[in-house]
């Protein structure tokens, strides 16, 4: 928490989220039979009810899962709900974690893992020379390992799947994979005029196109290069 504060005092303008994925272990980890005086069947309901909290796709469904939480939750789940969770919702419910450019990333866990990393490497106690020295050897090897990925990624043959001239063909030569698909996916419910997204979060967490971009958007990808 002083870290956390700290933060907030030397960068304000910073937006501070919690790893949902650590969000819920933690609860997972208090809301129990032992500390609560919860019988089983309670216990998975009231983690079934606040894992529904965290995954909120809007504030309004959240206000609705928290009084649905008053009403049917012990006493003793309520009141640590209300002092360690409530007063922070914004830092962790998804709804409001997705306002933020995460690039689809909702945990820590790939900065832990490089933590990890370098403390095997890295030893304690050591001297200044040899911890610059150990250090610059830990990062040498992971930039050779993030660049032998990258290699083999490339490496790989695509399949043009759509015509040369095509709008799906000008997302693809520009997006990885797993965004043209998203975009594509986009695409085709704007030509059937669908009303339902079904990837509205991850587009926000990526920051890709909606159907709603697609009228204008086409038609601009379909204009010739010169004439723009």
């Amino acid at each position: 928490m002083a870290e956390r504060e700290a933060i907030r005092q030397e960068l304000p303008q910073a937006s501070l989220l919690l790893c949902l994925f650590h969000v819920l272990r933690a609860m997972s980890r208090e809301v129990t039979t032992a500390k609560m005086a919860l019988s089983e069947a309670q216990r998975t309901t009231a983690l079934s009810c606040l894992q529904q909290i965290a995954y909120a796709l809007s504030s309004e469904e959240y206000d609705r899962q928290y009084e649905c939480l008053k009403a049917s939750m012990p006493a003793s789940v309520v009141r640590y709900f209300d002092a360690n969770w409530h007063p922070c919702h914004r830092e962790w419910v998804l709804c409001w974690q997705r306002e933020n450019v995460s690039f689809g990333e909702r945990t820590n866990n790939r900065l832990e893992s490089v933590n990890r990393r370098l403390k095997a490497v890295v030893r304690s106690g050591s001297s200044l020379p040899q911890f610059f020295k150990d250090l610059t050897a830990a990062i040498g090897c992971m930039r050779h390992e993030r660049e032998q990925a990258l290699l083999t990624a490339t490496d790989k043959v695509c399949v043009r799947q759509y015509a040369a001239d095509s709008v799906q063909a000008q997302f693809s030569s520009a997006l990885t994979p797993y965004a043209t698909s998203l975009v594509l996916q986009q695409l085709q419910l704007a030509e059937a005029n669908q009303q339902q997204l079904p990837s509205a979060v991850t587009h926000c967490l990526l920051r890709l196109l909606c159907r709603d971009s697609w009228p204008a958007l086409s038609s601009y990808a379909r204009t010739p290069q010169e004439s723009r």
